[in-house]
C-alpha cells in the first residue's frame, strides 16, 4: 500500500472517495472498526487510515472488500 501523499491529486481524490465509501458501508452495517479490522486480519490503524483516505486500498483487495460488505466493486469505487 502507498500513502496518499505519494499520489497525484486525481488519485488522491479517488482514494478519499473509496475511503469514505468503506466507512459508510461499515457504519450502515452497524459494524465497529475493530470488528471489521479483526475479520479482515488488518490493524485497526490501517483500516482507519484507509477510511480517512490516507492509505491506498490495494486493488487486489477490492473483490474481498466488496464481498465482505455484500456490494459490488463499482459500489465501493463510487461508480
Amino acid at each position: 500500500m502507498s500513502k496518499s501523499e505519494d499520489l497525484t491529486p486525481p488519485q488522491r481524490a479517488i482514494v478519499k472517495r473509496i475511503g469514505t465509501r468503506l466507512k459508510t458501508l461499515r457504519e450502515e452495517q452497524g459494524r465497529s472498526i475493530e470488528s471489521v479490522a479483526a475479520e479482515a486480519g488488518i490493524a485497526v490503524e490501517l483500516l482507519s487510515a484507509m477510511e480517512a483516505g490516507q492509505e491506498e486500498v490495494v486493488w487486489e483487495s477490492l473483490a474481498w472488500i466488496s464481498a465482505f460488505y455484500g456490494t459490488s466493486q463499482d459500489d465501493v469505487l463510487g461508480r
